[in-house]
């Protein structure tokens, strides 16, 4: 008679009466054998040539199986009913792969801790091995299901196919997920299919040279709409599914080998590459490069603020010849002013030294007063329409946030004989006449300007906004869950100052 915990072994692995992949079964006999000295008490061939196997393990090995195995045999059955049930969906192609795909789900969750050493060499060639084969059967997120069985979860958002717009974001809700904790639920393994993939985000690892953050704050910019509508098809994003945004605040909780200038529990402020993303989520892995240290002063909510909008200010300017020393005497226009990158343009103009004029709505006037302008413009009156400075200067610099609305041929009269414009929402129409200039010789330059992120200038933003020189303008906070109106609110193009979204509390 076997005892009640061995009964119980028995009953979570074996199957009466269905017929499973031979090699993966022979493999998981074989395992738990080589680990415990287990006794496979009956064998059946099948006449399909599988293997029907009712294998229980004697009372004094049973006694000594540790943990991970009861994941191990959890994990196996798991597995099975998922690749059952997408056979039934879709037709089985290749057949002889199935054994090795399930060996090669379960060498990876057993990981670095358990199985052998050659079941761990074997771990990369056999996961790709199984990934081809469960994409062709309908089943293609089973390795990405398998190891987010076993890692720690983490809230999300992405989308997983260009347009839609905010209604493509797909939120989700993930609490830490263990097998012996709470096992499985039901509807992960029913809808492991490659519409479920995205469902389930793990905490990604940071990777030699880069951290790993605990997200507190991101902020939305207009180029992350922008991207999911197809405008940068087929290069950006890198693949699908997408978590989308890149400018994050928050903690630092792990760094990859060769990482020397950060540690757990810095606070930092950091631009997550374009192409990879990342803000949307709990967790980001951030590259050092594009990272600094935010101090106390500097809460999560203002320096999340700073990547995209604040450095496009500054590179803007200082690409006109400014050094935020004071000693700029020049003439500045910043068209779009009450926007996230006009907001920063105003301030940093001044804080340069520089004469501002600003343009925004007749509701946001007074705002950009405050910020420092010294002349604001209502863009729908005839002299704001026209640029005209109420002082009559021209303009030796202007920094163009007002998009299409603003066209070169508009500010070119109100421009000084070498003045020079910045134009931060590039189009194939604003390129044209960029090279148009240059042919031509003109002194007057059109300039379109792309962001280039360097930790020296953030750390200088941060600094400012540390001395109180620098002011963030929040229109609007949203938590995780709510990204998509975020996103909404974005795309209507009304919002004063920078759209945050809180992830964490501080």
């Amino acid at each position: 008679m076997l005892g009640s915990r061995t009964a119980q072994a028995f009953e979570l692995h074996r199957e009466p009466g269905r017929q499973i992949s031979g090699t993966a079964r022979i493999w998981f006999t074989e395992k738990i054998r080589s680990l415990h000295r287990a006794r496979p008490v009956a064998q059946e061939l099948s006449t399909s040539s599988t293997l029907r196997v009712r294998t229980a393990l004697c009372d004094e090995c049973f006694l000594n199986v540790p943990a991970a195995d009861m994941q191990l045999v959890q994990l196996y059955r798991k597995t099975e009913a998922a690749m059952e049930a997408a056979r039934r969906r879709r037709p089985q192609r290749h057949p002889q792969r199935s054994g090795e795909a399930t060996k090669a789900i379960a060498l990876h969750c057993l990981g670095p801790e358990g199985g052998s050493e050659q079941g761990r060499g074997e771990q990369s060639a056999l996961e790709r091995v199984a990934h081809v084969d469960l994409s062709r059967q309908g089943c293609g997120s089973l390795i990405h299901f398998a190891r987010a069985a076993m890692a720690e979860m983490m809230q999300a958002v992405q989308y997983s196919s260009y347009g839609g717009a905010h209604a493509a974001l797909q939120p989700f809700r993930l609490a830490e997920m263990r097998f012996l904790n709470s096992g499985l639920t039901s509807d992960i393994v029913e809808n492991c299919d490659v519409k479920a993939e995205h469902k389930e985000i793990p905490i990604p690892v940071p990777k030699k040279g880069e951290i790993l953050v605990k997200v507190e704050a991101a902020s939305v910019n207009p180029v992350d709409w922008k991207m999911q509508g197809g405008v940068m098809r087929p290069m950006l994003p890198a693949k699908f599914p997408h978590t989308p945004g890149t400018d994050i605040a928050g903690e630092v909780v792990k760094v990859g080998s060769e990482v020397k200038d950060f540690a757990p529990g810095d606070k930092v402020v950091a631009w997550l590459e374009l192409k990879h993303g990342g803000a949307m989520a709990q967790y980001a892995v951030a590259n050092p490069k594009t990272t600094v240290v935010r101090p106390p002063e500097v809460s999560a909510v203002e320096a999340a603020c700073l990547p995209v909008a604040a450095l496009t200010a500054l590179q803007a300017l200082t690409s006109g010849g400014m050094n935020f020393d004071g000693s700029y005497s020049g003439n500045v226009l910043v068209t779009g002013a009450s926007g996230g990158v006009g907001t920063y343009a105003v301030q940093l103009g001044k804080i340069a030294g520089a004469h501002v004029t600003a343009t925004c709505g007749e509701r946001n006037i007074e705002l950009i007063k405050f910020l420092g302008a010294d002349e604001v413009l209502d863009y729908k009156t005839p002299e704001g329409k026209k640029l005209i400075s109420p002082s009559g200067k021209k303009y030796d610099l202007v920094v163009n946030a007002a998009a299409s609305a603003v066209t070169f041929s508009d500010m070119q009269p109100q421009l000084a004989p070498k003045g020079v414009v910045f134009e931060l929402t590039p189009s194939p129409k604003t390129f044209l006449t960029s090279v148009i200039k240059r042919v031509s010789m003109s002194k007057q330059k059109y300039n379109q300007l792309m962001l280039n992120v360097e930790a020296r200038n953030l750390e200088m933003l941060v600094g400012f906004v540390k001395e109180g020189k620098l002011h963030a303008v929040i229109d609007s906070k949203f938590p995780l869950a709510k990204v998509e109106e975020a996103w909404k609110k974005s795309k209507e193009g009304h919002a004063v100052g920078k759209i945050v979204i809180t992830v964490t509390e501080e």
